[in-house]
């Protein structure tokens, strides 16, 4: 497949849960749920001054903007690439 692997992250809301879907690659899939599962420390805007933000812990199966942050810094620590 070109050398890349290709798969899903989805976070279901209501069950607050994170699915890993990458079938070629466990080792990938493995990164993935290691990231997505510790504790981090977001950035939260609070306007749209560069520098004008609240420092959060938490992890991102908390809340849907936990899980959309944590995907932002996902290349940053595991070197994989997502789109959205």
């Amino acid at each position: 497949m070109n050398g890349i692997d290709t798969g899903t992250v989805v976070y279901d809301v209501q069950k607050k849960e994170i699915i890993v879907n990458f079938l070629e690659d466990e080792g990938i899939k493995k990164d993935i749920k290691a990231h997505l599962s510790k504790e981090h420390v977001f950035l939260i805007p609070e306007s749209n001054v560069i520098d004008d933000f609240r420092k959060e812990k938490g992890f991102p199966k908390d809340n849907l903007t936990f899980f959309q942050l944590a995907l932002c810094e996902l290349y940053i620590n595991t070197g994989v690439w997502v789109e959205w």
